[in-house]
């Protein structure tokens, strides 16, 4: 798989170009048919080949030189496969960010970042959240009500509040992807 990806990435191999039969791979190399069907599956995965039923394997054809690492020019489906999607980012996007953040940086009033809704939550929403909790028969005051963006949200600020750096946190059953690998930490 690597040296296909060499070659086309070396032009050795060119746009539209057919590649050899899985099967033929396979006996040149004496390893399993299937070992080559994974390798011809990643490459289109990666969207350097296109695989066609019935016709073959094609090296796909690159949009234009700029934009070679980027775009790739593959055969319409009717299935779109998100796990290829790239961000495209160049060293102009670099420079036109750090540009933008050292321009921030020496602005002393940036009333834009206050314009977000309040960390704790509307009061409205937490005077409706308090009245909630006290028809449970659970007490809540302003101050101790905290709206968040979801579940997964309030577990991490939970938490974020009783564990530091370095702490071991012991579960049944975690299976929540942003707490599971995620290192909580807080300033002190």
């Amino acid at each position: 798989m690597k040296a296909i990806a060499g070659d086309i990435e070396g032009a050795v191999l060119r746009a539209g170009e057919r590649l050899p039969p899985q099967r033929d791979v396979a006996a040149e190399l004496a390893i399993s048919v299937q070992t080559v069907t994974n390798a011809y599956k990643e490459l289109e995965r990666q969207g350097l080949i296109r695989c066609e039923v019935g016709r073959g394997s094609f090296v796909s054809a690159r949009v234009t030189e700029t934009m070679s690492n980027y775009m790739l020019d593959t055969a319409e489906r009717s299935v779109v496969d998100f796990s290829i999607a790239r961000i495209v980012h160049t060293a102009e996007h670099d420079a036109m960010w750090r540009k933008v953040c050292a321009t921030l940086a020496t602005i002393d009033d940036q009333p834009w970042i206050r314009a977000f809704r309040p960390i704790a939550g509307f009061e409205h929403h937490r005077q409706a959240g308090i009245a909630w909790l006290a028809s449970l028969g659970m007490p809540a005051s302003l101050d101790t009500l905290l709206v968040t963006n979801g579940a997964a949200h309030g577990i991490f600020l939970a938490l974020a509040s009783l564990v530091g750096p370095g702490d071991t946190v012991l579960c049944e059953s975690l299976t929540d992807h942003g707490v599971r690998d995620r290192r909580i930490w807080h300033s002190p």
